[in-house]
Formats: C-alpha cells, sequence, structure tokens
C-alpha cells in the first residue's frame, strides 16, 4: 500500500500499482472505496460511455463505511454510469 491524497484533499492508502490520474469511486450499493484507471480512447470508438480498468481497494479518510452516500448535501454524490475492463 502506499499513502495519497485526492485532488480533494483526501488521505489514505491504496494499492502500490496507483499513479496519478486514477480515480477513487465508491460503488452505488457500496460502502468501500475503490481505485479505477481510465482506459484511453482509441480511433474509431464511437461509444460514448467510460471505459476504466479495476486498480484494487483502498482506505481512504472520512468515507471508509458509507459516508460518501450519507449526506443529501455532499458533492461527491455524483453518479455516473462506467464500465469496467
Amino acid at each position: 500500500r502506499i499513502f495519497i491524497r485526492t485532488w480533494k484533499g483526501h488521505i489514505g492508502f491504496a494499492p502500490d500499482e496507483c499513479k496519478d490520474g486514477d480515480l477513487v469511486v465508491v460503488l452505488a450499493g457500496g460502502t468501500v472505496p475503490y481505485v479505477i484507471r481510465p482506459v484511453p480512447r482509441t480511433e474509431g470508438m464511437n461509444d460514448k460511455r467510460s471505459f476504466y480498468t479495476f486498480v484494487g481497494d483502498c482506505y481512504i479518510h472520512g468515507i471508509m463505511f458509507g459516508e460518501a452516500f450519507e449526506s443529501p448535501d455532499n458533492i461527491e454524490r455524483e453518479m455516473e454510469e462506467i464500465v469496467l475492463v
């Protein structure tokens, strides 16, 4: 594990494989955050959805036990459909 800080200022521990540009997400219905990595778009890719690879689970202080979904005022509640490949 490595120590990380997100661009929103959260701190925690994530897999050694993490690198700049990876995203920390909480999947709908879950409580534990995960690290995902965007898959670069290739020429001729007409699909408008976002594609990601799974890097691993992580510990992020303040969002470990469902806190990301508890408050209706929480700006981190933004939901979008993603495809894991």
